[in-house]
């Protein structure tokens, strides 16, 4: 497998960064959307709470992780497993109802 080298590999980054902060901001409203949606006023304060405690917990362990595996199986591996399981929610969103939500919005309103 070849390797993208100086002006290419430039290009290359600046694109992929790109593209992840514009998907992180979709995420980030769509995801803000739904829970307020679903979740009652009262534990708002609480799933917001959970939910930027696991984020932001979840950034050393990550590392940790996959510290581990570039060192026992190299970076292309851990890298091809890292893109392999980040495509593990879009699968769960697809098979989850959570498709149907368009309809049901007015019923928790």
């Amino acid at each position: 497998m070849a390797t993208a080298t100086g002006q290419t590999a430039i290009v290359f980054v600046t694109v992929g960064w790109t593209l992840e902060s514009l998907a992180r901001s979709l995420y980030g409203v769509s995801a803000t959307s739904v829970r307020q949606a679903l979740v009652p006023d009262r534990l708002q304060g609480r799933v917001i709470g959970l939910t930027t405690t696991a984020g932001t917990g979840a950034f050393p362990l990550g590392t940790l992780l996959g510290g581990a595996l570039a060192e026992a199986f190299g970076l292309r591996e851990a890298m091809f497993f890292a893109a392999s399981v980040a495509v593990l929610p879009f699968i769960a969103v697809a098979a989850s109802p959570i498709r149907t939500l368009r309809d049901s919005w007015t019923a928790n309103s």
